[in-house]
């Protein structure tokens, strides 16, 4: 064992110290106080070195180190650590359960009038703008041991000598009571990780609600949007129902070929792009299929109706609809289906291939305009009114529509019966 022989800070003789148990912090920071003076309470502090938090006067700091030393060990004996922050302000710190403990040690002061010598009264009177402290401090000697009390309350922090207990007696419970310190640490960190994340759940709560506020706005002006089109898509229709009428009144041609058909084709799609009732209904459910009679050997009695009087189709009813629309009558031109491609080829030639039933394709022209029921089938209107007139199958007239919107009563003929349907299409 190594033993030297130093001055202490404060003692006025040299004392016996064993170098090899001093705590190394306790050395740096005896060190630092050696070379300081004391400030006007008395005391040597160092306030931003790195050192032990330690305050004390001349007289009382060897014994402030040892009960330092003896604290340190202690809490390193117990498994735990002490540390030096480092900043403009250090601090010393226990590091227990993983939780940071700050503690310092420091001496009080006693407060007492100053009095002034006989120089410094005179040299008030002479000088008014000088003055000089009214009260002094003198150290009193008594130690006193503090946790910061930054966040744990209802936990000891304070340990003060008296006149029967000294500081170093009570060393346990210091290392008891910054334990405990400890453990309120980690209750005080739970609380505020609860507490962040309730903020923050209520924090994902206003956003959810937020979002969906947001979503039902979009939603309302989608809304507003689709009334607003299918408003003008339906002033459309009036209007180009109104122009047919009127053209169709002063004989011009309305057909595909004429100049006034194309136009009323162009004005009739973009009526439809704009209403958004198709478009609403798809989402919602499936588009309702058109049905069609097939081969009535492999499928018989799809074409039976229930409002109407059932009757089995004959062979020459069931001729294909390209079959019916191509026959001339007169100066009539042929059907010319449009081909935008092979898809629409495809599609087209699918479609010229259904066969028709007199009773379907009477309930069909007397529930929509024949333009619509047309496109179903993949020909223009003209040619669908060729079809209806070479199978006997009625046609709403001029204004129907026009009236059927205003609410007028209007009649429906009866399907009549075809009692020779083969001379009918007999080929000239």
């Amino acid at each position: 064992m190594i033993e030297e022989w130093k001055r202490g800070i404060g003692g006025s003789r040299a004392v016996k110290t064993r170098t090899n148990r001093r705590h190394p912090l306790v050395i740096k920071t005896e060190e630092i106080l050696r070379s300081l003076t004391p400030d006007e309470y008395g005391m040597l502090r160092a306030r931003r070195t790195s050192c032990l938090n330690v305050r004390a006067s001349p007289r009382s700091i060897g014994r402030a180190l040892r009960i330092m030393n003896r604290l340190l060990r202690v809490i390193e004996n117990n498994d735990h650590k002490v540390m030096i922050t480092a900043g403009e302000k250090p601090r010393t710190i226990a590091l227990i359960d993983g939780q940071q403990i700050p503690f310092s040690l420091w001496e009080s002061s006693r407060r007492r009038e100053q009095v002034l010598t006989k120089a410094e009264g005179m040299e008030s009177r002479q000088h008014s703008g000088r003055s000089f402290g009214r009260w002094g401090f003198r150290p009193t000697g008594q130690l006193t041991l503090e946790i910061d009390r930054w966040g744990f309350w209802g936990v000891r922090a304070v340990w003060t000598e008296g006149k029967r207990l000294r500081l170093e007696g009570q060393l346990d419970s210091i290392l008891e009571g910054m334990r405990q310190a400890a453990a309120k640490a980690k209750e005080i960190e739970a609380e505020r990780i609860r507490e962040r994340q309730a903020r923050e759940a209520e924090e994902q709560r206003r956003l959810d609600e937020q979002r969906r506020l947001d979503e039902e706005q979009r939603r309302i002006r989608e809304l507003g949007q689709q009334a607003t089109n299918w408003r003008q898509s339906r002033l459309i229709k009036q209007f180009l129902d109104h122009v047919r009428e009127k053209a169709l009144s002063s004989g011009m041609p309305c057909d595909s070929e004429s100049k006034l058909g194309r136009w009323l084709a162009w004005a009739t799609e973009h009526g439809d792009k704009l209403d958004p009732t198709k478009g609403i209904l798809t989402n919602f459910e499936p588009a309702p299929s058109v049905p069609v009679v097939s081969d009535p050997q492999s499928n018989p009695g799809v074409g039976e109706s229930n409002n109407f009087q059932t009757q089995m189709p004959s062979k020459d009813q069931e001729r294909t609809i390209t079959e019916l629309s191509s026959e001339r009558s007169g100066t009539e031109a042929p059907l010319e289906i449009s081909r935008d491609g092979p898809e629409r080829k495809k599609e087209e030639w699918a479609r010229s291939k259904r066969r028709l039933d007199r009773i379907f394709l009477y309930q069909q022209v007397w529930s929509l305009p024949v333009q619509q029921v047309a496109k179903s089938y993949g020909i223009s209107g003209r040619g669908l009114a060729k079809t209806c007139r070479r199978l006997l199958v009625p046609v709403p007239p001029r204004g129907y529509w026009a009236r059927v919107r205003h609410g007028y009563k209007v009649s429906r003929p009866p399907l009549p019966k075809q009692h020779h349907p083969e001379a009918r299409y007999k080929d000239s």
